[in-house]
């Protein structure tokens, strides 16, 4: 199987964000984690305010960090809007899984049908203006690989069933109706889902692997790791649109529908009062 290869980042460029990243939670005792799923709201978590560095640790850290704060306030990207994740449909959920389809298309012989991560993957929302490489990694802060597979038509059936058990996660190029707990109708690449067929989705090497309770991963007939981090593909979108003037921004369209028969029904029953 043919993929044009990304360079891939090297263990002291990890390295050094991770120590800068604890060096700056020590320095300011905070870390901003998301308090409500649905909505995309942040709170700031105080860590240890206590933590001091040594100025013998700080002097050693100093041109280390001088060099890595160059690289990660490196700009990226540019966007008119800030960016969410939510449930069941979110402009985050739409940008990073549009981009990683669309980049490893590129890169891949296979016909990709669809694409599907976690949402508990997605770590940060991305900022309206001036987008930096650090807000990539806080983004995406695991070194998780994009992966391909190919799943047997009852897995399929399955995956409808977390996406509607989970409340939704994020996805690329696949459309789907739930009335109750069914799936009513779903759309795969343009085309309406053929229960009877296997379908290549576009995955992470976490839940491909049954992370965040994928399990229905396990029943595939191929799996092809690509060897691209999904970050990697992230940053090379983004220099595409650095290179061209471009300005970053989501696709709005939702992709995932929930109704319930209560509500049909009430909605029904309800009297209609204007005159």
């Amino acid at each position: 199987m043919l993929f044009k290869m990304y360079p891939m980042k090297t263990i002291k460029v990890f390295l050094f964000l991770v120590l800068l990243t604890f060096v700056t939670a020590c320095e300011h005792g905070e870390y901003h984690k998301q308090n409500n799923a649905t909505n995309g709201e942040y709170i700031a978590v105080i860590l240890d305010s206590t933590q001091v560095i040594s100025p013998e640790y700080a002097e050693l850290i100093k041109p280390y960090r001088r060099k890595m704060d160059s690289a990660m306030n490196q700009e990226v990207a540019y966007s008119n809007k800030e960016y969410f994740k939510k449930k069941p449909n979110g402009l985050l959920n739409n940008l990073v899984t549009d981009i990683l389809l669309e980049e490893l298309k590129k890169a891949s012989d296979i016909n990709i049908d669809f694409c599907l991560l976690n949402y508990g993957g997605l770590r940060r929302p991305l900022p309206a203006g001036k987008i930096i490489k650090s807000d990539i990694f806080q983004l995406m802060p695991f070194e998780n690989e994009a992966v391909l597979v190919k799943l047997k038509p009852v897995a399929m059936h399955d995956l409808f069933r977390y996406i509607f058990l989970s409340g939704g996660q994020p996805v690329s190029d696949i459309e789907m109706h739930f009335e109750d707990s069914i799936i009513q109708k779903a759309l795969i690449s343009g085309q309406a889902w053929d229960s009877l067929r296997s379908y290549w989705v576009l995955t992470s090497d976490y839940t491909a692997n049954g992370g965040d309770k994928m399990s229905f991963f396990a029943q595939r007939d191929t799996m092809i790791l690509t060897s691209i981090l999904i970050r990697d593909a992230i940053f090379k979108h983004l220099d595409s649109l650095q290179k061209n003037d471009i300005i970053l921004s989501a696709d709005t369209t939702e992709r995932i529908f929930f109704k319930s028969t209560e509500q049909t029904n009430n909605k029904q029953e309800t009297p209609n009062t204007k005159q």
